[in-house]
């Protein structure tokens, strides 16, 4: 078997992506739930910057905006986590 099918990898891109789905999933709500999913799965997973981001074109926010979402999004996770315990992988 080739690197690409060993556990250290399948953990990293498929089930880390897919618990941060349903860890934001349980976050976020309200109108803009699905955008700041979104724009936080491109900077944390993808690892694209707030201005990069901004920059595309089915954004359409500034910077400050994108960091913005990215800083409130990473505090409602907190909040989740720490009503469910450990984290669950």
């Amino acid at each position: 078997a080739g690197t690409e099918t060993s556990p250290d990898i399948m953990f990293q891109e498929r089930i880390i992506p897919k618990k941060l789905k349903e860890l934001l999933k349980s976050a976020l709500s309200g109108a803009n739930a699905a955008r700041d999913t979104i724009i936080f799965h491109l900077h944390i997973i993808n690892g694209l910057s707030p201005r990069e981001i901004g920059e595309l074109p089915n954004v359409a926010l500034n910077t400050n905006n994108v960091q913005t979402i990215i800083t409130r999004t990473k505090e409602r996770l907190k909040e989740v986590l720490g009503k469910k315990g450990a984290v669950e992988l």
